[in-house]
């Protein structure tokens, strides 16, 4: 059996990528009131000094998109919450120290539990997941 944890590991760092680059939800809500639209038409582009910056939008492409499904198919894999927590926390690049604040423990220690339960996961991967791991990454 060859060892592909290496590759779980890059799979869920693409997903947490990912993760940050999806659409959220719009800010208006269904039920606001029409002053906020009143607001928002209040300005207009031919007034003096109108100044309206489109912000750089990073969109995610298939490939990170496939990554990020493969993710969450991999994290219903894990039994215990407390690891698939802790896996998806440091796919999202929270750091060893902020983990071992929130999980209660050293940094040292949070990050042997992180490496135990990406090899219980991989142990327990079966042969059509880790072929999917390796035509992926």
């Amino acid at each position: 059996m060859r060892i592909i944890a290496h590759k779980i590991i890059e799979v869920f760092e693409v997903a947490g990528r990912t993760e940050r680059m999806m659409p959220g939800l719009n800010s208006i809500k269904p039920k606001t009131p029409n002053m906020y639209d009143i607001l928002k038409m209040s300005y207009d582009p031919k007034d003096i000094g109108f100044w309206q910056k489109k912000g750089l939008k990073l969109r995610a492409n298939s490939h990170q998109i496939t990554c990020w499904e493969l993710a969450i198919d991999l994290l219903i894999k894990i039994e215990k919450l407390e690891d698939r927590r802790l896996i998806w926390a440091r796919a999202m690049r929270y750091s060893w120290v902020a983990l071992a604040r929130q999980f209660g423990c050293h940094r040292v220690t949070i990050k042997k539990k992180y490496t135990a339960a990406i090899l219980n996961l991989e142990f327990n991967l079966d042969k059509t997941m880790i072929d999917k791991i390796d035509k992926l990454i």
